[in-house]
């Protein structure tokens, strides 16, 4: 089979922030620059996916979106929606595209059987057809504890082989194994490739080194309040703060508080608010020092770019952020600060000024892994190469 009708399919769910969507759609526009005639679509369900359409070559097929809480809970995006509804009409877009598009390729993010279980009729269905399912996990996913309590909460089976042909691990080996500590059966490990850390960026890191401003990025920005509000505390208290600010509050900022940061800001001298880029490397590659929550974005841009970065992570409802910013500070990549202490402004002024001097993640001994996209593209066209025959039957889940 050709990549002239090779389909591909993409499912985010995008329950919080962007890094879902962000992934797929980075990883969508390598697929078309590598094999131009393949048939990509994407399943997501993000709100601000339309923003991204000039960056893609996929057709969106775009899924009810859904709120992540603080909590960890679950609501429709839209407050008069039930969710009970939302969560079955997002599972009925999913078959229908399924039965309509008959991918040859599926690649699922993070939810070996998507948000509440919505692709696992979908994934049976594939399966049975033969087409080749892949799971995408980025390299940090939770502590193994916790992960374990939540895929069984889930009832996600320990032969991940009855679901999928392969794992993506979009990261290195010896950086963090995201599946440690998981009671998955012997074979899974046979599936798990390590792709390396995707580039985010279509220009290459060497462009000339630029440190105009301080960028602050929360991502979505769905929790990054208490971030921006430590930033500004901190540039108006203490002394000698006074490199211009960039603030990317994130699409899913809370509108009141928005609106109070927004305020607030204006009162910094040199500080520039945004509400959302989807480019942020304009803002990163300028950047002295980037601060940040260490999503998997955020850490990815500060790192390809080799800036430095002090990373505030949360921690809540899941410690995947905190994980990877002590695991880099560790390998001496960035800095780290816990948001308790972000709120002190001296404490938090103390470890912007230690970061701005700090090496570049370049000096450190460890050498991150940048050839992701590459790695993937090399899978796909092997996949092409070696399209299966249809797979024995699968009648459970």
């Amino acid at each position: 089979m050709t990549d002239q009708t090779f389909r591909i399919l993409l499912y985010s769910h995008d329950t919080h922030g962007l890094g879902h969507f962000r992934r797929a759609q980075s990883i969508a526009r390598a697929i078309a620059a590598r094999f131009p005639d393949a048939q990509i679509r994407i399943l997501t369900g993000s709100p601000v996916s339309d923003a991204y359409g000039e960056l893609l070559n996929a057709r969106l097929v775009r899924l009810p979106p859904v709120a992540k809480m603080r909590d960890g809970t679950y609501r429709a995006s839209v407050s008069d929606q039930d969710f009970g509804a939302v969560r079955l009409e997002r599972e009925h877009i999913i078959r229908a595209a399924v039965a309509e598009f008959e991918p040859d390729l599926c690649i699922v993010d993070k939810e070996p059987l998507g948000f509440l279980g919505e692709m696992a009729f979908a994934l049976r269905t594939m399966r049975n057809a033969g087409t080749h399912c892949v799971l995408g996990l980025r390299e940090i996913l939770d502590e193994p504890g916790a992960l374990k309590d939540e895929w069984a909460k889930k009832a996600i089976p320990s032969d991940l082989g009855s679901l999928y042909d392969q794992i993506w691990i979009y990261g290195a080996a010896d950086f963090h194994d995201p599946l440690s500590g998981l009671d998955l059966a012997p074979s899974t490990a046979e599936l798990v490739t390590y792709t390396g850390f995707l580039d985010r960026f279509d220009q290459p890191a060497t462009t000339p080194r630029s440190e105009k401003h301080v960028l602050v990025t929360a991502g979505g920005g769905g929790d990054g309040d208490a971030l921006m509000e430590a930033v500004l505390q901190t540039w108006t208290r203490e002394p000698g703060m006074d490199l211009p600010l960039v603030m990317l509050l994130g699409p899913f900022l809370a509108p009141e508080r928005r609106a109070e940061i927004t305020a607030r800001a204006g009162l910094v001298p040199n500080c520039r608010v945004l509400d959302f880029h989807i480019a942020p490397e304009t803002f990163i590659r300028d950047a002295k020092l980037i601060i940040g929550m260490c999503g998997y974005n955020t850490f990815c841009e500060a790192m390809i770019c080799d800036k430095r970065a002090l990373f505030v992570p949360r921690s809540q409802p899941r410690r995947e952020q905190t994980i990877r910013a002590e695991r880099a500070a560790e390998l001496g990549l960035c800095d780290m600060i816990d948001i308790e202490d972000a709120s002190d402004p001296v404490l938090f002024a103390a470890a912007i000024r230690r970061a701005m001097v700090r090496d570049y993640p370049a000096a450190s001994p460890y050498r991150l892994d940048f050839d992701g996209l590459t790695t993937v593209c090399d899978l796909v066209d092997d996949i092409i190469a070696t399209r299966r025959a249809p797979a024995k039957l699968v009648t459970t889940v």
